[in-house]
């Protein structure tokens, strides 16, 4: 349970971050 919720919070930070980058240039 650990190890899944481990990848899941990393993908969800990825997605914040790519977000805002992708945002910001435009």
């Amino acid at each position: 349970m650990d190890q899944m919720c481990k990848p899941k919070k990393k993908e969800k930070k990825k997605s914040k971050n790519l977000k805002p980058h992708l945002t910001t240039p435009r």
